[in-house]
């Protein structure tokens, strides 16, 4: 008996559209649902551990400077191994776009891409593919989703008693015994003899007095589709907001807040001028918003201040 399956599902690649079981180079390919649920703001974080052969780093954690490094089958020796990436067609980076405004994303990883794109493509190639209106009613969407970050295998505290005596250690091994701290000094650091020494000899965790437990994370996004034979349309607004650790203060004067709030907006309207002629018209973009303080020694500074001055009354920054 004769059974018939019907294949839907198509790949974007760098020469059109085919249909998924005619392709015969390596693509890889992530849909909407599958980015929009990743619980990241990022899409370059977003696609981790769903494409084969695509490897990403991400190797910083701050608000609005935390993309991720795409690698395609390893690391090569051409261009930085940064792969091509094409937004509808248009080569720039694609960290700063909504997840919710992406239709696909297909990662064309051997020779074909270098084929199609030249050299340029040597290193893989990502086809962003933006969504676009179908025909029929207007349809709105509307999704709101919040989540949170922490950091994890954070040092241990160590006392202003042991950091002194570690201090006098550091300064034997340099022959600088005439800077050592008394050993009544040290008592006092371990067990203040009044409430007076506990201030001048103070022992502050300032990793607990500066940073959260976690930040918080927003993602907002609300789009309209809808369209006749003639025309199809796609509008969207998306916000999202990227929280820190870092405890801050807003006094109207000095806001010492660290986040990041991005909006993204997108339009595109497809026109049927005629049977086989299609004009499109696309329109993209964010503003991105950051907030940080300014530490004397940038934000490694902050750090180094914090697990290194137990000692301190106040933080040097």
């Amino acid at each position: 008996a004769e059974e018939t399956h019907q294949v839907e599902d198509v790949v974007v690649v760098g020469y059109g559209v085919q249909k998924k079981e005619s392709v015969l180079g390596a693509i890889s390919q992530v849909n909407n649902e599958q980015l929009v649920n990743s619980g990241t703001t990022n899409i370059t974080n977003a696609i981790a551990g769903k494409l084969s052969g695509v490897t990403t780093i991400q190797t910083g954690g701050q608000p609005g400077n935390n993309d991720a490094n795409i690698f395609i089958r390893g690391v090569s020796s051409w261009n930085g191994s940064t792969p091509l990436v094409l937004v509808d067609g248009v080569e720039r980076s694609f960290a700063d776009i909504d997840p919710n405004e992406v239709a696909s994303l297909s990662v064309l990883k051997d020779a074909s891409a270098t084929a199609v794109f030249g050299a340029k493509g040597a290193n893989g190639v990502i086809i962003v593919t933006t969504k676009s209106g179908q025909e029929g009613k207007p349809k709105m969407d509307f999704s709101f989703s919040t989540g949170f970050a922490m950091p994890i295998n954070t040092p241990k505290h160590i006392d202003s008693y042991r950091t002194m005596s570690l201090m006098n250690v550091a300064k034997m091994n340099d022959q600088l015994f005439d800077s050592l701290t008394s050993q009544a000094d040290l008592a006092e650091y371990r067990r203040p003899s009044s409430r007076l020494n506990a201030l001048r000899y103070p022992d502050v965790n300032w990793l607990d007095e500066m940073t959260d437990s976690f930040a918080s994370t927003i993602n907002a996004n609300f789009n309209i589709q809808g369209g006749t034979r003639f025309v199809k349309y796609f509008a969207s607004v998306g916000y999202a907001h990227e929280g820190s650790i870092f405890k801050g203060v807003n006094d109207g004067k000095i806001d010492s807040r660290y986040y990041y709030n991005r909006f993204n907006f997108r339009t595109n309207v497809d026109f049927n001028v005629t049977p086989t002629t299609v004009v499109s018209f696309k329109l993209g973009g964010n503003v991105g918003i950051k907030n940080k303080p300014q530490p004397q020694d940038g934000d490694d500074g902050m750090w180094k201040y914090i697990f290194g001055s137990s000692t301190a009354k106040y933080p040097m920054y």
